[in-house]
């Protein structure tokens, strides 16, 4: 009975977390059409409407996939609370901070800044790196989340 309780429980937060990185996503697709609709002159009718629907389904998307969406809140957090701990604790007392992992997140907080100025004073060229910074650091949490989900099983 309570081991069902914390793994609803555990659940519940992932489901939360995941919500989370839905509101980063839809923020981020909000961005792009926003600069879509000022810097390429695209007609978006009812702008508010897929603003808001963007919200909607990059929520509704990250409770459905939390371990995918909640890297997307979660990496800059873990930046900005504490630069030292971005990795497991290494046996020896330190942090163990692996080398691919750093470039995945270090790809998407430039890219994340760069797309963001971009988009705000209306540069493609900034954009468009921004974005490729985004995507290198999707690909590293897809294969981050299919490396550790067989590692869910109980740990001794």
């Amino acid at each position: 009975m309570l081991k069902s309780f914390i793994h609803a429980i555990k659940r519940i937060f992932l489901a939360l977390a995941g919500g989370l990185g839905g509101i980063v996503v839809g923020c981020l697709i909000s961005l792009m059409l926003f600069h879509l609709r000022i810097a390429h002159s695209i007609e978006i009718n009812s702008f508010g409407l897929k603003v808001f629907l963007a919200f909607v389904l990059s929520v509704i998307a990250g409770m459905i996939a939390p371990r995918f969406f909640m890297m997307f809140f979660l990496s800059p957090l873990s930046w900005l609370m504490d630069a030292d701990d971005s990795g497991g604790v290494h046996p020896s007392g330190g942090f163990d901070v692996t080398w691919p992992d750093f470039l995945f997140n270090a790809s998407y907080m430039v890219g994340l800044v760069l797309f963001v100025f971009g988009a705000i004073f209306s540069l493609p060229w900034l954009v468009g790196v921004g974005l490729s910074g985004i995507l290198v650091f999707s690909i590293g949490v897809l294969r981050v989340s299919n490396r550790t989900k067989g590692e869910s099983g109980p740990r001794e």
